[in-house]
């Protein structure tokens, strides 16, 4: 399988933002997005820990893993958790140093929280096996070659509708039971996008997700161009949302780059 991963931090606003990981494993062909939560401190760390060890999600006993990853995420919250506490505050007598104090133990009970959509492939014959792991509104969608909408899991949401304020996050979520784990078999000239909420939410639908993918596959792969291609889209998804950090990973059975030669349908149908 051939990838194109793209990570851009939040461009148009004051406040600097860059929560978002994404990456794929060439060797283990797996491919995974994640979306540190705003509100959450130390949350781009967790996102990068989570990318970093999520091939190693759809080997045996998946379930175990991912427990065990989260109980890593805890861990790792519970220790910041402790550092905090034995810091001596110098106003720790005062009523404002016991007040700050508070409030940031507070905010750290939310710590190291991340949303999850990975994905590994499979290639066969003519169709390409797909195990997903998701957890959260970070989104994987798979095109036809004409754009139609072969399948969006969470859903795909139609212009107008709202989302729900409510998002699920490793690892808060995953010993409730609210992640998903799934098999999906697509036609192997599939288009496969996984990506954060602030990509998608830069497109009214799947079909004008197909025509802008189309047009910029080129200058994606190009340092330059992908620079104001991003910066385009941060500007739009200023205009009909609001900006965030944006990251997606398109991942497709033909190269992104092909020789003049090449006449593939496949290749020129996107």
């Amino acid at each position: 399988m051939h990838a194109l991963t793209v990570v851009s931090p939040l461009f148009n606003r004051e406040e600097t933002k860059n929560q978002d990981r994404a990456l794929f494993s060439k060797k283990h062909s797996v491919a995974t997005v994640c979306d540190g939560v705003s509100s959450s401190p130390y949350s781009a760390e967790a996102a990068e820990l989570v990318t970093q060890v999520s091939p190693l999600l759809f080997k045996d006993n998946r379930d175990y893993r991912l427990s065990m990853l989260c109980d890593l995420l805890t861990l790792r919250r519970d220790e910041v958790c402790k550092e905090k506490e034995n810091q001596k505050v110098k106003s720790s007598e005062s009523l404002l140093g016991n007040w700050m104090s508070e409030i940031v133990k507070e905010q750290l009970k939310s710590a190291f929280q991340t949303t999850l959509i990975s994905a590994s492939f499979k290639k066969f014959t003519k169709t390409i096996e797909v195990e997903i792991l998701r957890c959260g509104d970070s989104k994987f969608v798979a095109l036809s070659p004409q754009g139609s909408l072969l399948y969006s899991t969470p859903e795909w949401e139609l212009n107008g509708e709202t989302r729900s304020t409510a998002t699920q996050v490793l690892p808060d979520h995953f010993h409730s039971g609210l992640w998903k784990h799934e098999r999906k078999i697509f036609p192997k000239n599939s288009n496969i996008i996984l990506g954060s909420d602030g990509f998608f939410d830069a497109f009214k639908s799947p079909l004008e997700l197909h025509y802008w993918l189309k047009r910029h596959k080129t200058g994606l792969t190009q340092k330059k161009s992908n620079q104001k291609i991003m910066s385009n889209l941060h500007k739009r998804l200023e205009q009909v949302a609001h900006d965030d950090d944006i990251s997606f990973i398109w991942v497709r059975n033909q190269p992104f780059i092909c020789s003049k030669r090449c006449r593939s349908k496949l290749c020129l149908s996107t």
